[in-house]
């Protein structure tokens, strides 16, 4: 019996030892394959990554070597394939190798073998692109250093795209492509730096491509240049004008040339002034008037500027000088009724200073010289120095008009005393 028990003891030993050792090979089968599902699964991720890395957005017109391929960025910022590399990938530019007999043209030639139509990478979900790649060398939009006009820009073409050049501020040359230049005609923009006249004889200046008022031209805007004349003279000259049948004296005033009197009997050109006799009367010595109309201040300055029989002494003559002129008419004549003198030079002395009537046209006029019309006097008006006295010969009336305008009607006569 207890030999027996031996037995048996010895048998449940052995059957024990084989159970555990079959559980070690199973267990050691178990870690073989768990380590294999997991090697598997890094193998799967990493081809995840991998194609992440390729579906990841790009700058479009980039290229790039996958295997044996060269894959392109199309316009949507998406990698798409290209072409298939026959003589390899150059990895710096990311396209086809070529070979030396056909070195210019790249290889585009899609693969058409099935048994590599897993290794194809599209772009997701846009069969165009793949099939037509926006490729700026292979299907450039424009000729380099070309240029058109697109809304108010000028565009140029870079690297065979189109890009702003610069913004048309005055319209954009559909012909050149390129921007319109100011037009210096018109009053919307101009060249820097030009000169143009206006019709008020102003010069006008172009400042950063705009016309601004540059400066008045008392002598008038020279139309060839833009920029204002210089003088045409100085004061106190004289010059003979016109014909030898109806010469002009013309005098200086304030730089420009003007028309002094008409030389009825010749010009002196070496004085610029006509030749023309003196009117003695009483004790003056009395010039003919002038032949242009003239205010009050031009008057003044043509009669200290008369050079005439010999005598530069002349003066214009004030109210009481110019009353020794009127004939034919007592009340304004010197000592008349009426009030006016160079002593009371008020409103209030005007009484009975245009009481004589009208002398017909062609008919002799109140004044000891030839011809009628107003002349002016050197007298200032005592309440109201705007006005200026003068007399009108026509109806031998003495009356006042503002000093500065001038009057188809007004004109001077000069006196000096004789000696």
């Amino acid at each position: 019996m207890k030999k027996l028990f031996v037995k048996l003891s010895v048998l449940a030993a052995i059957l024990l030892i084989v159970s555990c050792g079959g559980n070690t090979q199973n267990k050691s089968d178990n870690n073989e394959a768990s380590d294999s599902n997991d090697n598997g699964a890094e193998t799967s991720d990493s081809d995840k990554n991998q194609e992440e890395n390729e579906s990841q957005t790009c700058e479009s017109g980039q290229f790039k070597c996958v295997d044996s391929e060269s894959h392109y960025c199309n316009s949507f910022g998406t990698w798409v394939y290209d072409a298939r590399c026959e003589n390899g990938c150059d990895p710096s530019t990311g396209k086809s190798l070529t070979n030396s007999e056909n070195d210019e043209i790249p290889d585009t030639t899609t693969d058409t073998d099935p048994d590599n139509s897993d290794d194809d990478v599209t772009d997701s979900g846009n069969d165009s692109d793949s099939e037509n790649p926006d490729d700026s060398e292979t299907h450039p939009e424009c000729s380099d250093n070309s240029f058109r006009c697109q809304n108010e820009f000028s565009q140029t073409c870079n690297s065979g795209k189109w890009q702003d050049f610069e913004e048309c501020s005055y319209g954009c040359n559909t012909s050149t492509g390129k921007c319109k230049q100011a037009d210096d005609s018109n009053d919307f923009g101009c060249t820097t730096g030009k000169h143009k006249c206006t019709a008020a004889n102003s010069s006008f200046y172009c400042q950063d491509g705009f016309w601004t008022t540059y400066e008045y031209c008392p002598y008038g805007c020279d139309l060839p240049t833009g920029e204002c004349k210089p003088a045409d003279c100085s004061a106190g000259e004289y010059q003979c004008n016109g014909s030898e049948t109806y010469p002009v004296s013309y005098y200086c005033n304030k730089g420009l040339w003007r028309m002094y009197e008409t030389c009825y009997e010749g010009c002196i050109s070496s004085t610029g002034k006509c030749k023309k006799s003196c009117y003695k009367i009483d004790n003056k010595i009395w010039s003919p008037s002038s032949v242009s109309t003239v205010n009050q201040e031009e008057a003044l300055e043509y009669c200290n500027n008369l050079t005439l029989c010999g005598y530069s002494d002349w003066h214009l003559p004030n109210i009481d000088e110019l009353r020794t002129l009127i004939k034919d008419c007592p009340s304004t004549e010197t000592g008349g009724s009426c009030g006016v003198t160079e002593n009371c030079l008020s409103s209030s002395c005007w009484n009975d200073c245009s009481s004589c009537p009208e002398i017909s046209s062609g008919e002799q006029s109140y004044s000891k010289l030839s011809g009628g019309g107003w002349l002016w006097s050197s007298s200032i008006k005592s309440d109201d120095p705007d006005y200026a006295l003068g007399v009108f010969f026509t109806t031998a009336s003495i009356g006042f008009y503002r000093k500065n305008d001038r009057y188809v009607w007004m004109y001077a006569a000069c006196v000096r005393n004789a000696d």
